[in-house]
């Protein structure tokens, strides 16, 4: 796992890198460890590796804050593990708008990080195992369900759109929703989206991290809202 932290404490840098190094030790699961003590650095860091799979980040730092440094990686990758580590409880509000994933409170014990890295593996291994077994054209493929962005209705056909392209299907949406996991909800009858691919929210649009804009419908709008609040602090 690539995890980056930043803070302007030397002192929890050093304190995650110890634990980093505990951790790989006891579960013989590899950890690279980045630490930086700005915004400005993280931010670089996140230019040449947007794929790290956790951001640990102290909310109050000179220039660029945590908050700012959470919601523009957020705004390129819907994926990644971002954690909040301050002393306080503040900016919860603006956390959940971003899709921060936890709050920790200094000081941090390695029990409490050893817990939430355990969360964090099982979820990746997890996400990367599920799939569907698709009939495309001429051949069956197994689409995995992190390939999958979300699923539209074209007239008595569905499109599949993935990472790397998009498929038509018979399957129908009713289908798609129950061999889905949780991390898939149908947002609107012509839509099924996968929570994780989601940048952001504003109205009735959903902005996708393809680029792409699709909608929730008023019907369906707050239950789908709390269900994406749930799959960003579960995942």
């Amino acid at each position: 796992m690539r995890i980056a932290a930043c803070d302007d404490e030397e002192f929890f840098l050093n304190q995650l890198e110890i634990y980093c190094h505990n951790y790989q030790s006891e579960t013989g699961i590899p950890v690279e460890y980045h630490k930086f003590n700005n915004g400005e650095e993280t931010l670089e860091y996140f230019q040449k590796y947007p794929e790290t799979d956790m951001f640990i980040l102290d909310i109050k730092m000179p220039g660029i804050n945590g908050a700012e440094v959470a919601e523009l990686i957020r705004s390129r990758n819907s994926q990644t593990f971002i954690v909040f580590l301050t002393g306080i409880m503040d900016y919860v509000l603006k956390g959940y708008e971003i899709g921060i994933n936890r709050y920790w409170i200094k000081p941090l014990s390695y029990k409490k990080f050893q817990k939430e890295m355990n969360l964090l593996f099982q979820k990746k291994k997890e996400t990367n195992q599920k799939y569907l077994i698709e009939r495309i054209g001429g051949t069956t493929e197994r689409i995995s369900f992190e390939n999958i962005i979300y699923i539209e209705t074209i007239g008595r056909k569905t499109l599949v759109h993935k990472k790397d392209g998009s498929y038509e299907s018979t399957t129908t949406m009713a289908d798609y929703i129950k061999k889905l996991d949780e991390r898939f909800y149908r947002c609107h009858a012509a839509y099924i989206v996968n929570m994780l691919c989601i940048i952001k929210i504003d109205g009735m649009e959903i902005l996708l991290d393809n680029g792409d804009t699709i909608y929730t419908s008023k019907g369906k709008r707050r239950a789908f809202i709390q269900a994406f609040h749930r799959c960003i602090r579960d995942k």
